[in-house]
């Protein structure tokens, strides 16, 4: 099977502690991003993550990516 890949890059006009706090807080997560509805797992290099996501109008599915790089306050991948 292919690996696949998504990438995406945003500026945010906020504290970088401020906008790593809000990415890390999987428990409210789906207060501000209702198409990820979970997400559970060890947030370090190497760690597999269970993300579950539910598109409108359509069934929900669970992925399990690896996280690649945990730097706080600057990157997540």
């Amino acid at each position: 099977m292919s690996e696949r890949r998504i990438e995406t890059r945003v500026e945010i006009e906020s504290p970088p502690a401020r906008v790593w706090a809000a990415l890390i807080d999987f428990a409210r997560m789906p207060a501000w991003n209702p198409f990820i509805t979970s997400i559970s797992g060890n947030l370090a290099p190497g760690a597999r993550l269970s993300v579950r996501i539910a598109p409108p109008g359509k069934s929900g599915m669970r992925f399990t990516p690896t996280a690649v790089a945990v730097r706080p306050e600057c990157e997540l991948r």
